[in-house]
């Protein structure tokens, strides 16, 4: 009965891995409309909610349009 735990375990493990490296590649850098620094997300649990915005701490640029790279 363990090793049918244990089993079930490693492939969770593996699922999850395979999760979080499909999420890495389509992950991209969310850039600054006014002066091109990378943005930071803001309040990421509401999101399910209404738009994410982000805010630039170089310009303070606050909202929700961005540049991919």
């Amino acid at each position: 009965m363990f090793q049918k735990i244990k089993k079930i375990i490693d492939e969770l493990i593996q699922i999850n891995n395979l999760k979080t490296q499909n999420n890495l590649r389509n992950s991209k850098v969310k850039i600054c409309p006014s002066c091109t620094s990378e943005l930071e997300p803001l309040n990421e649990q509401l999101e399910w909610l209404m738009p994410q915005e982000y805010l630039c701490k170089k310009c303070n640029y606050l909202g929700t349009a961005y540049f991919e790279q």
